[in-house]
C-alpha cells in the first residue's frame, strides 16, 4: 500500500500546540525495574541477616 504524500507516519508526527517529535521524548516506565531493585534490595538485607545472626552464635 502507497502512502499518500504529506501524511504523518507513528510517533513522527507533532501533536498540535506541543513541542516536535525530536524535542518530545517520552521517559520510559521504570516500574518493573523498581520492582527487580526491590527484590534484590531486600534478598540482600535478609542474607546479611542470617549472616549476622550465624556470626552472632559462635
Amino acid at each position: 500500500m502507497a502512502e499518500e504524500p504529506g501524511a504523518a507516519s507513528g510517533s513522527d508526527s507533532a501533536e498540535p500546540g506541543g513541542p516536535s517529535g525530536a524535542d518530545h521524548e517520552e521517559e520510559p516506565v521504570t516500574t518493573g525495574t523498581l520492582f527487580i531493585m526491590l527484590i534484590f534490595l531486600m534478598a540482600l538485607a535478609a542474607l546479611w541477616a542470617i549472616m549476622y545472626l550465624t556470626l552472632l552464635e559462635r
